[in-house]
Order: structure tokens, then C-alpha cells, then sequence
């Protein structure tokens, strides 16, 4: 059985190209923060992913991670593909918690995302994976 994420075309120019990576492994779908003493917490699920985000970004793009490396000026566009074995996650769920990976870290603030695609794939014979990809926008900066 072919993947499905694999016939996945989309185009966008290379040259506006800014990370893109792979990360195998079952996809972590944002869960609700956690609430103790009236502070607010992020669940190490949440935690853990991010970070396993932020590495893989830094494996394929190195400078990303450098204190201030971010692009806090430009605009951007990501397409998110997610391949589960799981059947009860929800997009938007993935979708969160990968833009909430990356502040600080490709943008200064998800607010600088103007463009998306997401899609999930599930199905018990796919090798679970997210491949996700940024890139710029041409002539919109952020202000």
C-alpha cells in the first residue's frame, strides 16, 4: 500500500524556503495546560514534543537555536503533514502545538504565520511521522 503523504504534492519557490524536516515517530497533538496552585503549566507530553520539534529544525537548519536567530521581522507560510496510527487527535491540536514549538525559534510570534495547509493521514498501516515546512512570503514583513 502506497503512504498517502507521499503522492502529497505542493509547490511553493525554494527560494523562499526557510526549515524543513521530518521527524519520525508518532505525532504529539497539543494537550491543555495544566493547572496547580493557581499557576499554569505546560504537560511534559507538551514539553517533550516541542523540543523534539526544535531539534529536529536545528538539525536542518543549525543556526536555528542561537540566541536570537529568530526571524522576528518576516511573514510566513507552513504546510504540516502528519502521518498516526491514531484515530481520536484532532488537526488542529498538531497544528498548535507545532506553532507554539516554534516561537522564539523560527518567528518571534505565531502571528507572523499568514498561510497554511495542514493535513493528517491516519491509518494503522502508515509509519507515523510530521513533516513540516516554513517559509517566507514574499513582500510582507512584519510590522
Amino acid at each position: 500500500m502506497s503512504e498517502p503523504l507521499g503522492a502529497f504534492q505542493f509547490q511553493i519557490d525554494l527560494t523562499h524556503l526557510f526549515v524543513r524536516a521530518q521527524i519520525p515517530g508518532e505525532p504529539q497533538a497539543w494537550l491543555r495546560p495544566g493547572r496547580s496552585g493557581g499557576r499554569t503549566f505546560d504537560p511534559k507530553e507538551n514539553a517533550r514534543a516541542k523540543k523534539n520539534i526544535r531539534d529536529y529544525l536545528t538539525l536542518a537548519r543549525p543556526q536555528l537555536g542561537m540566541p536570537g536567530s529568530y526571524d522576528a521581522n518576516s511573514r510566513f507560510g507552513v504546510i504540516l503533514l502528519f502521518a498516526t496510527n491514531l484515530w481520536q487527535t484532532d488537526k488542529d491540536n498538531y497544528e498548535k502545538l507545532v506553532l507554539d514549538a516554534v516561537k522564539k525559534f523560527v518567528w518571534k510570534d505565531d502571528r507572523q504565520c499568514d498561510e497554511g495547509y495542514v493535513r493528517v493521514v491516519r491509518g494503522r498501516d502508515l509509519q507515523p511521522r510530521s513533516e513540516l515546512t516554513f517559509y517566507t512570503l514574499e513582500g510582507h514583513r512584519w510590522r
